[in-house]
């Protein structure tokens, strides 16, 4: 990115409270929420934000990136719930749900960026 050039972004924010349906979420393959998808795409298509931030999500591995956002236009990032980032509490194993949460940002192909993981040990 040029530092003499000011640039804007567009960005687009919104807990999107389950990509899948709240019945499919304990499979293992979910099928996502088709009515959701289609008005996440036709927002993109109509306002096309640069970034594109989406919590509470739902997914899960076996859903891939190209289903939530078209490739060709968005690069995915994500991190869906695992037991990693939400363990059980051991001494009240039904406090902790292990499916629902996760986060998700796209960013325009049109734009250069870095991904740096950051490994937490908590």
């Amino acid at each position: 990115m040029n530092n003499n050039i000011a640039q804007c972004f567009t960005v687009y924010y919104q807990n999107v409270q389950g990509l899948i349906p709240f019945g499919h979420l304990s499979n293992e393959h979910p099928k996502l929420d088709e009515t959701k998808i289609f008005e996440l795409h036709s927002y993109i298509h109509k306002s096309k934000p640069d970034i594109i931030i989406l919590n509470e999500t739902w997914l899960k591995p076996s859903i891939k990136d190209n289903e939530i956002l078209p490739p060709r236009l968005y690069n995915v990032y994500r991190c869906d719930r695992t037991l990693f980032t939400h363990p059980t509490d051991t001494k009240n194993p039904k406090k902790f749900r292990t499916n629902g949460g996760g986060v998700l940002i796209g960013i325009s192909t049109n734009l250069s960026v870095t991904c740096n993981e950051i490994k937490l040990n908590c």
